[in-house]
């Protein structure tokens, strides 16, 4: 579906164009996010930078899965800037599909079209919003599907797969993309216990590849072995951030005492 929204004078090249690597990918700027009377993010600031695994974590309610959808515009922040590439996404001008191409997400039920096998679920976008042709659409799929090791589950429906693996398919779809930024919604949180390892391995092997990731998750153990930087979330704002390690083991506040009490 599109956007609706014209891109900006001038901004051809944007968000294709290189971008420096020294310069943070997206940075958040008192962002505030209202739902009537519901204040859900209370002035978030915010730093990712490219290569960076940023795990978001803290109680349901805190507002992480809005943060998250406010960093590819989901969700259109109330006030304050939300900026990737250098481009503040709020802007009205901003073409939203052009941003969101770049911008990969997976959510924790999936999303894949039930009547379409793993290799269309993939190559779908490649082929109406990337423009590929069948021949390289197929290639990159398949590619992506080796890369979360499913290529054998290309002709497959959704259907006959397990939660890991669908999960896996739509991690992939994502990944075919190219995007700079990867975006994690609690992926793990509707598997069973059983198939969760196999999920987690698959984003263990994209942070040593260097993706730029973004991953709400309750897993502790992922957030503490794999993330570069840890932020702890309650009532709307960010409490503490830091490396994962030294803030699971020495929580500076006690509002991460007392959420790491309850979870670890």
């Amino acid at each position: 579906m599109s956007s609706g929204r014209a891109a900006p004078p001038g901004s051809t090249a944007w968000p294709d164009a290189p971008y420096p690597d020294e310069d943070p990918l997206t940075v958040l700027t008192g962002v505030h996010k209202w739902y009537g009377d519901l204040h859900v993010l209370r002035g978030v600031d915010l730093q990712v930078r490219r290569g960076e695994v940023v795990a978001i974590i803290g109680p349901s309610g805190s507002g992480k899965s809005t943060l998250l959808r406010c960093v590819n515009m989901l969700e259109q922040p109330s006030s304050g800037a939300v900026l990737f590439k250098g481009r503040d996404v709020t802007d009205v001008r901003v073409d939203l599909d052009r941003l969101r191409s770049r911008m990969g997400i997976v959510f924790q039920n999936y999303n894949l079209f039930p009547h379409l096998s793993v290799l269309e679920n993939i190559t779908l976008a490649l082929r109406h919003v990337r423009g590929l042709g069948k021949t390289a659409a197929v290639d990159r799929a398949l590619s992506e599907l080796e890369r979360v090791g499913l290529a054998e589950k290309s002709g497959a429906h959704p259907g006959r797969l397990s939660g890991g693996q669908q999960q896996r398919v739509a991690i992939a779809r994502a990944l075919a993309m190219r995007p700079d930024m990867l975006l994690c919604d609690e992926i793990t949180s509707a598997l069973d216990p059983e198939l969760v390892g196999e999920v987690l391995q698959v984003l263990r092997d994209l942070a040593e590849s260097h993706m730029t990731m973004i991953v709400v998750t309750h897993e502790m153990g992922f957030a503490r072995e794999v993330a570069s930087r840890l932020v702890f979330m309650d009532g709307g704002v960010i409490v503490e951030q830091g490396v994962p390690r030294d803030l699971l083991s020495n929580p500076q506040t006690e509002r991460l005492q007392r959420f790491l009490s309850l979870v670890v």
